[in-house]
């Protein structure tokens, strides 16, 4: 007989809820919601304190503790007599003997009420640092439900993890809170530290940021978040700001900007709105989606600042053509600004020492950033704008140079013809009391002027895309039987060590020679009327004196030039790394200055002096300092890259709304730019990108598509210059 043996199945359903974010801080504007001072227990006169600041400044997870990158945390740290620096260090106490007793219970609690009325589920995610001294010195995370008359402990630290150096390593850790915590209408959270005063413990004491309180359900509307490009500013300064809201299809922004101007905007992502009067001001972002509406607040601290220059010029023109010259000048303010350091991106020259540099190039289309960084009593600042080079190819530009344009009776002068354009074929002059009165040489000479005045000079040029014409003028003078009278202008009298500079002849009374020379300058003498690039490469103070002549005499003008010395700098690590890996760089330097590294690019901190550098291609960095003369030391690291190509195109993705392979996307390293398509099987194109970060989900035109096999092609650039293309087949499961 047979027997059948029945297997009773058990099907196990497990249920989840999705977390929606129902209030967040990080640190940022909102310093007035916490009480960092509140003491459940003895605090000794150099016991620790909480503080609110980017002296140890939030970084994402895993990344090394950093300072000054403006990201604010709530840490904790030193005081005092004792203290030996700033961010998240501590002093760990005394050990009973040493007359500096640092007990410490000191906690810092959140004031404002948050409403989790209807909520489950609850969560506290946020990101921390910290070593301490286990069960001695370390933090623990409260809350309450009664207005912060008591609290229950939800975490405890225990000594996390460092990186090289001893900075310390974030890592992101999720709280559960208890049932008691949900449905209240006043849920308040507290960080809390004890020290022991036992003299043991290590740096980093505790920091925390990022914090996100997570609940089940649905989200009923928006939830409004934004940053700002800066949260303390000076008088008269201009800030972004960022729009961070989610939503269900956000469709309308509205901004309050109490004491700015603009004192509101519709924009999602407002830009240069200024603050004239020192203060605290709010900024309110409401934000409505399909869903409701919902708004922040946060606040922007303008103080009197009142110490350095404030960088600004005008250019003459900001939409020029390809090959169009234009000037700058300077509108800097400042306490005896005495250095301009001009950088032209994509211009000819390149830079400048200049105050208002003049004939400034620009042969290709492009947008280029011009910067300006001027230097007085008080510090330094910059300022970047931008020019707009478009390939016009719309007719010629006319312009042309005077051999002289302030002679004497019977004199003669030269044109030179410097117009530009596409096949230029005609020139047409025209010399206003001049003879002969007009000329279609390219560059006419002997253009003679016997009656005093001003005269203007017209040349009109044709070119295959049409005309045209600029004028000048040139002034006759009666001249008598007098010496020349000498005089000049120089770039700039302060330059810095190794740079080169240029003079112009000012001088009257028609000379005919020039007799320069240069104290310590290289070249050290020229007959040239106007020399150019002279350069000194010692330090100190020099004379330039200029000699004039003509028939009826000479005459002499000295002035000095002071050159001043750059900063040292040196920098280590010259290597050969595989793309992807990376470099340790080092750099050193004596005496005072703003130290950075040059390029920023795949350096985790462009202004420290000891950096790793991830590049994707072979790239020479530039440690570099400003000295506090406005001068620059520069040193070189090579990094070489062994460059690898590396790109693929997952076989399989479940676009399920799991947090997992919900996207497809095309994976490699140092990709710049693909055309990525996708086919179903009938051929038709389903999805099409040129974004590497947007990915597909699996639909078309909004609507899910079903599971099965696609074919995909995918055109690539890398970094390096190479390209290439890939095809094949993935799956979409459900």
């Amino acid at each position: 007989m047979k027997r059948i043996l029945l297997i009773p199945f058990v099907l196990i359903i497990s249920y989840s809820f999705s977390q929606v974010q129902i209030w967040n801080d990080d640190f940022n504007g909102t310093a007035g919601d916490w009480d960092l001072t509140l003491q459940p227990g003895p605090n000794d006169a150099n016991a620790n304190i909480w503080k609110i600041s980017d002296e140890e400044g939030g970084v994402a997870p895993p990344g090394c503790g950093v300072a000054g990158n403006g990201n604010n945390t709530l840490h904790v740290t030193c005081q005092g007599p004792v203290c030996a620096g700033t961010g998240a260090i501590y002093f760990a106490g005394d050990g009973g003997g040493l007359g500096f007793p640092g007990a410490t219970d000191i906690r810092a609690a959140y004031t404002v009420p948050i409403s989790t009325i209807g909520e489950t589920n609850l969560e506290l995610v946020f990101d921390w640092i910290g070593v301490g001294q286990a069960g001695q010195d370390f933090a623990e995370i409260e809350y309450s439900i009664d207005g912060g008359t008591s609290w229950n402990v939800i975490w405890t630290q225990t000594p996390g993890a460092t990186c090289g150096g001893g900075q310390g390593e974030w890592a992101e850790v999720t709280a559960n809170l208890p049932v008691a915590a949900e449905n209240q209408a006043d849920l308040r959270f507290a960080f809390h530290w004890v020290n022991d005063n036992d003299g043991a413990g290590t740096d980093p004491s505790f920091a925390v940021n990022n914090l996100r309180l997570f609940a089940a359900g649905t989200p009923s509307g928006p939830t409004a978040d934004f940053t700002a490009s800066s949260y303390d500013i000076c008088e008269g300064d201009c800030i972004d700001f960022t729009d961070n809201s989610t939503g269900t299809n956000v469709s309308a922004w509205s901004w309050t900007f109490n004491g700015g101007t603009p004192n509101s905007s519709n924009s999602q992502d407002p830009t240069n709105v200024c603050f004239a009067a020192a203060g605290t001001y709010d900024v309110t972002l409401t934000v409505t989606d399909d869903n409701g509406t919902d708004d922040v607040t946060q606040q922007i601290n303008v103080t009197t600042c009142g110490s350095g220059p404030t960088a600004d010029f005008t250019a003459s023109s900001y939409d020029i053509c390809e090959g169009d010259c234009i000037d700058f000048t300077d509108n800097s303010t400042g306490t005896n600004v005495s250095a301009w350091s001009w950088t032209f991106n994509g211009g000819t020259p390149n830079s400048s020492n200049s105050q208002d540099p003049t004939n400034v190039c620009f042969a290709a289309a492009g947008t280029y950033d011009v910067t300006l960084t001027v230097t007085d009593d008080n510090g330094t600042d910059d300022i970047t704008q931008q020019i707009n080079v478009a390939n016009c190819g719309s007719g010629p530009t006319a312009n042309f140079t005077a051999s002289s344009t302030n002679i004497c009776e019977g004199d003669c002068i030269d044109l030179s013809d410097n117009s530009v354009g596409t096949n230029i074929s005609d020139w047409d002059w025209s010399f206003n009391g001049g003879t002969p009165a007009s000329s279609s040489d390219q560059n006419p000479t002997n253009i003679c002027y016997s009656t005093a005045g001003t005269y203007d000079i017209t040349l009109t040029v044709t070119d295959d895309n049409g005309t045209d014409d600029i004028t000048q003028s040139i002034t006759v003078t009666s001249c008598t039987s007098n010496p020349p009278i000498a005089d000049f202008s120089v770039d700039t009298s302060i330059v810095c060590k190794g740079d080169c500079i240029s003079f112009t002849d000012l001088s009257t009374g028609n000379p005919t020679s020039w007799n320069w020379t240069f104290e310590e300058g290289s070249p050290s003498s020229s007959t040239e009327q106007n020399p150019s690039q002279v350069c000194f490469d010692s330090v100190g103070t020099f004379d330039v004196t200029l000699t004039v002549s003509n028939a009826n005499g000479t005459d002499q003008s000295t002035t000095s030039i002071t050159v001043l010395d750059l900063p040292e700098v040196q920098g280590f690590g010259d290597t050969i790394i595989d793309i992807g890996g990376s470099a340790e760089l080092s750099a050193s330097y004596s005496g005072f200055g703003d130290f950075y590294w040059d390029p920023a690019d795949n350096i985790d901190c462009d202004v420290c002096l000891d950096v790793i550098a991830t590049p994707y291609l072979t790239t020479t960095y530039y440690p570099t300092l400003v000295g506090p003369n406005g001068c620059i030391g520069r040193d070189t690291v090579l990094v070489i890259v062994n460059f690898e190509e590396i790109i693929d195109v997952p076989s399989a993705f479940s676009p399920n709304g799991d947090g997992l392979n919900d996207k497809l996307y095309v994976k490699g390293i140092g990709i710049v730019r693909i055309e990525f398509n996708i086919f179903n099987r009938y051929g038709q194109l389903v999805y099409s990108s040129d974004d590497i970060d947007e990915g597909w989900d699996g639909t078309l035109n909004g609507e899910e598509l079903n599971q099965g096999v696609f074919v995909y092609t995918l055109k690539y650039d890398l970094i390096n210059g190479q390209s290439g293309e890939k095809s094949g087949n993935v799956t979409l499961v459900k």
